[in-house]
């Protein structure tokens, strides 16, 4: 029965002695006893546990079969023999708070608690102080006297929920950790000698000791032979006054006298040495006080022996931090592959467990094996997600946002397709009611929100068909029925997301049968919860409640919190997240210990590793500006000289600066780094970009690498990674892609035109070779053209401008920007040729002009040329914006909303811009000029998305351009403008026909007013669905080798890298239609 406390120099010495006294313990032959077994060892956490067991039974060879190490908690249910017969959940408790908050307010008792009666984490907060009161032992009849003199009046109400929670506990028999261990005790109480055990190591955390453990730990003491006690060291040797205080406090705890066993520095085993020892050492001089430490000129030089197994690592922020620490991670498995051996693992240490859900897919992206110890929160799940939001539609009675976050969402594939939606979400943005169902009020014959009614209305029979009230089980089911009835199906998930999905819905229901058994054990049928009261409760379940840890793995790295690292023994330690507020407890006298696990600090983790240490904290914050780490952390660097600590402070570097690239990915950022680097020469340095591009690997990978892409391009019958689908690539995808991308008709186009030229130019950004020739550039020329009709508008009138006062214009403009010094040096001889391309191109556009400005001269303002060059949306860059840009450019882009996609940007440059007016509204028409010998407008090429422009263009202009006009611009027309016209016979102006209502006279009396026509909605709208599919592929990493025809690949520059050919002789692409793609391309 005595009871020993065992302290020494290291934690590691502690544990070895303790390991083998109970290995040998389990060694000696006999059955096990009693409840206890032969022996027993208690560990504070179930990490420590699994430490503990893993030295037990290697210490015992292999040899055991039940090691009997495991937490109080655990020990305490299993004493039970079957378990306690009704165990309190999380969820039933939360139910039975929210219902005693309920009756006291009808009784008038917790009147101080009635202003958060509807907040939903009431019942939440009432759970978590009624266990505070039960671990410290605090009676029921006298929690008034306990809470009255600090929280006062809330402090009584809090008392009276107290007193009927405890009152509800014991009528239904349902038992919480507390009761579970006053249930143990009495068991062990009067355990007859012949089933004591022999040997009972407790390994006491500082935060797992409680009031209600002590009877529970003193009826162990007095059933077991002999203890052995392990407690937080916070210190490397206590002083006999600290060790005085740590018996005294532990003979109050046990009940029983406690001696001390002073293990010194253990065996010679330099394994048990930690790593930093000269650096906890000095950390613990003058009584771990940092202030009083001597100058560095009086350091050790083991301190600075020390130095190399200590690194301080600032990132930019929590994800470069997350970032770094898992590529270190990866170079120290790397470098020394025993590291995940049967005993020794590296442990990532983590503040809150928002640092959890960041390093899980870190970790997993760079394939290093791990385990952490929470598992992911409900609300991560699509469902869960979805039946919030339903049911805040129905509870804010069809809010203008919830509608329209519904409409957006893109998975309720039964909702209809993206036309539906978008006409959907017109019509409630037209209608522009805060709440309501606005979709019922329509008018019969209101022909323009017909289209947009139908999404609406499945919306409407899925939520009549939930219930009023229900049971939490029936509300579970309800809700899994209307999801599937919008075609959220769980079949559109597979793998791990699949598991991920049927685990939340399987501990929802779990949750909701445990309160609906509840009500059975108290003698009354189910709850009946109305609609608020069941999305209450899914609202809390969903943020506070998790999935429970994955099934502990061998060999991996654990990821776990900073008071759990601080029980285990390992080599490796990382702790990440030391901000400001890291570790800012106080030691107190709050628990049995006198130890507050905030005020342990840093000292304790430091003495738990045997080789290194990794620190880390962000060192900025969203604005740039500087963040200071830990106070811990800067103690720690003023122990050493100024410049020896190792520290990475690159801030702004794309892979970490001394361990170097150890992924794939770092290694590319780096040759990229360099690349773009310039040397001290100027100069970048391109080697190892052109080592990994010629190489990716060594020769032999390469080799087989390249074999594995012939086979995958020979084989199958759909296109795959090789062929530019990209599907793994979608996070990254979505962020440069996201919301805040600006994109241009011409990109938009190129991936109409084919996806894969898409990827080359605008994702890879490969830079085609130019072709060696003697000719001017055309783009340069095209550039030339558009300035020269610039300028000709603007020195005339074209309302009195006859053709012959056009060409004399001309001829003179011509020759200026010919000879405008457009021409380098070396090319001023090719001046000529292009002066005489330009007479000839325009030699008939003042007829075509004439004949053009004809079309509008019954209009009441008939068209003219009102903005030339004009831009929407910012500059590529400063070089961009030419110098007689049009003055009523704007910087804002084109926004467009788009079901499933959200906000989408667009800029451009438009061409021409012509406006008038009739019936007292502003008309305009958009001109894209071309030098082409042939362009066409086609409604197949619009819905394919090869001619996005015109639409476009013509909706910047009407929404950006024109959008200060004292009424809505109509577009009346907008198309092609082509210049090289050699037949007079043929059209010169190729527009999108009848984008305007104009039926009607154009001087007609003042009450008609020209509006958008049916043709004008369905080619904005045809654009609209075709753009949200581009951008939605885009995102996904949809760049299969699809060109819309044969002769795209004949103007294309990458034709010669996308294999095209071979995937069309296996199969892989259907046939395409053989039409010249200069009758759809970009804008030139």
């Amino acid at each position: 029965m005595p009871v020993e406390l065992l302290h020494a120099a290291w934690p590691h010495v502690v544990a070895s002695y303790a390991t083998e006294r109970y290995a040998a313990q389990l060694a000696l032959p006999g059955p096990p006893f009693g409840p206890l077994g032969r022996a027993a060892w208690i560990a504070p956490n179930r990490h420590a546990a699994r430490d503990a067991r893993r030295r037990v039974v290697a210490a015992a060879g292999g040899a055991v079969w039940q090691p009997g190490v495991q937490t109080l908690d655990s020990l305490a249910a299993g004493v039970l023999r079957q378990g306690p017969p009704r165990r309190l959940s999380s969820s039933v408790a939360r139910a039975l708070a929210g219902s005693l908050i309920q009756r006291g307010l009808q009784a008038g008792r917790i009147e101080p608690l009635r202003p958060l009666a509807d907040t939903p984490a009431l019942a939440g907060w009432v759970v978590r102080r009624c266990r505070e009161l039960r671990a410290k032992g605090v009676r029921p009849q006298a929690a008034a006297s306990y809470l009255e003199p600090e929280e006062g009046e809330a402090g009584v109400a809090l008392a009276w929920v107290y007193r009927a929670y405890a009152a509800e506990l014991d009528r239904l028999e349902l038992m919480d950790e507390a009761a579970i261990a006053a249930a143990a005790t009495a068991t062990l109480q009067d355990l007859p000698r012949e089933q004591h055990a022999r040997l009972v190591v407790v390994h006491l955390g500082a935060d797992t000791v409680t009031e209600t453990a002590a009877p529970l730990l003193q009826v162990i003491a007095r059933a077991a032979a002999e203890v052995l006690v392990i407690i937080p060291q916070t210190g490397i040797r206590p002083t006999p006054d600290a060790l005085e205080l740590s018996l005294a406090r532990l003979t109050k705890l046990f009940g029983q006298p406690v001696t001390s066993k002073d293990l010194g520095t253990g065996s010679p085993d330099k394994a048990a040495v930690p790593a930093l020892a000269p650096v906890v050492h000095r950390f613990h001089a003058e009584e771990g006080r940092a202030d009083t430490i001597p100058p560095h000129a009086a350091e050790p030089a083991e301190l600075l022996r020390a130095k190399d197994a200590l690194e301080v690592l600032a990132a930019r922020n929590e994800q470069e931090e997350t970032r770094r620490v898992v590529g270190r991670v990866k170079g120290w498995l790397q470098s020394t592959p025993d590291l995940l051996g049967d005993l020794s693992e590296v442990v990532i240490a983590i503040p809150t467990a928002a640092y959890a859900e960041r390093l899980r897919g870190e970790l997993l992206a760079a394939g290093v094996p791990a385990w952490l110890s929470t598992g992911p929160p409900l609300r991560r799940s699509a469902w869960t997600r979805l039946a919030l939001e339903l049911l805040r539609l129905d509870a804010n009675d069809w809010a203008y946002d919830d509608v329209l976050q519904l409409l957006r969402r893109g998975d309720l594939h039964q909702l209809g397709p993206v036309s539906a939606l978008r006409d959907a979400e017109k019509l409630i943005r037209r209608r522009a009611a805060p709440t309501g169902r606005v979709h019922l009020a329509v008018e019969a014959d209101d022909q323009a929100a017909k289209p947009g009614l139908a999404p609406l209305a499945l919306l409407t029979e899925v939520l009549d068909g939930l219930p009023t009230t229900a049971t939490p089980c029936a509300w579970l089911a309800a809700l899994e029925k209307a999801t599937q009835r919008l075609g959220a199906k769980a079949a559109h998930h597979q793998g791990e997301t699949a598991r991920f999905e049927q685990s939340v819905r399987d501990a929802l229901l779990r949750g909701a049968a445990e309160i609906e058994t509840l009500a059975r054990w108290g003698g009354t049928p189910p709850p009946s919860w109305r609609r608020s009261d069941f999305l209450a409760w899914l609202e809390v379940t969903a943020e506070t409640q998790r999935l429970p840890p994955a099934p502990e793995r061998q060999a991996c790295v654990r990821v776990v919190s900073y008071a759990e690292a601080a029980t285990l023994c390992v080599r490796r330690l990382v702790v990440v997240g030391l901000s400001e507020q890291a570790l800012a407890g106080n030691a107190t006298g709050d628990n049995p210990l006198g130890i507050d696990p905030a005020g342990l600090g840093l000292k304790e983790l430091l003495a738990r590793p045997t080789e290194a240490v990794l620190l880390s904290y962000a060192a900025l914050d969203d604005k740039g500006q500087t963040l200071r780490p830990s106070p811990w952390v800067d103690d720690l660097e003023q122990l050493f000289p100024p410049g020896v600590l190792r520290r990475d402070h690159n801030l702004l570097g794309v892979v970490d600066a001394d361990a170097g690239p150890v992924t794939a990915r770092g290694w590319r950022l780096l040759a990229t780094q360099d690349a773009l680097a310039e040397g001290p020469a100027g100069r970048s340095d391109r080697r190892m970009l052109a080592s990994l591009a010629r190489h990716g690997g060594t020769a032999a990978e390469a080799a087989i690498a390249g074999l594995k892409i012939v086979r995958a391009r020979a084989q199958g019958d759909t296109l795959g990674p090789v062929e530019g689908r990209l599907l793994t690539a979608e996070p990254l995808l979505s962020t440069r892609f996201g919301p805040d991308h600006l994109w241009s008709a011409t990109q938009l186009e190129r991936y109409a035109a084919c996806p894969f030229q898409f990827f080359a130019h605008d994702v890879l950004e490969a830079e085609p070779a130019d072709e060696l020739r003697l000719a001017t550039d055309p783009r340069r020329r095209g550039s030339r053209l558009h300035e020269l009709l610039a300028k000709l508008h603007a020195a005339i009138e074209d309302g009195a401008a006859t053709p012959e006062i056009f060409r004399a214009e001309l001829d003179r403009l011509i020759a200026e920007v010919a000879h405008s010094g457009g021409l380098p040096e070396h090319q001023r001889a090719l001046a000529a040729i292009e002066r005489l391309q330009l007479a000839k191109w325009l030699e008939a556009y003042p007829d075509q002009s004439a004949k053009y400005l004809d079309r509008w001269r019954d209009l009441d303002e008939p068209l003219m040329p009102a903005m030339f060059e004009a831009r929407f949306g910012p500059p590529r860059n400063q070089t961009d914006e030419p110098q007689d840009h049009d003055p009523h450019s704007k910087d804002t882009p084109l926004e467009l909303e788009l079901p499933g996609v959200g906000t989408v940007l667009v800029r451009g440059s438009i061409d021409r811009i012509d406006r008038g007016k009739t019936g007292g509204t502003t008309v305009f028409s958009v001109i894209d000029y071309k030098s082409s010998r042939e362009m066409s407008v086609k409604e197949e090429h619009v819905r394919r998305g090869t001619q996005l422009q015109p639409i476009l263009y013509a909706l910047a202009a009407q929404q950006v351009l024109l959008s200060d006009s004292h009424t809505e611009p109509i577009a009346i027309a907008a198309g092609y403008w082509v210049i090289r016209k050699e037949k007079k016979q043929q059209v010169i102006w190729e527009p999108i026909a009848g984008l305007a209502d104009l039926n009607q006279p154009l001087k007609a009396n003042q009450a008609w007013k020209p509006k958008p026509s049916e043709a004008w909605e369905q080619a904005v709208q045809m654009v609209h669905e075709r753009i949200a599919a581009i951008v939605q592929n885009v995102r996904s990493g949809d760049f299969g080798v699809r060109p819309a025809d044969k002769k795209t690949c004949e103007y294309c520059d990458y034709r010669t890298a996308c294999r095209v050919a071979q995937a069309r002789a296996v199969g892989k692409l259907p046939d395409v239609e053989e039409t010249d793609p200069r009758s759809h391309g970009s804008a030139s």
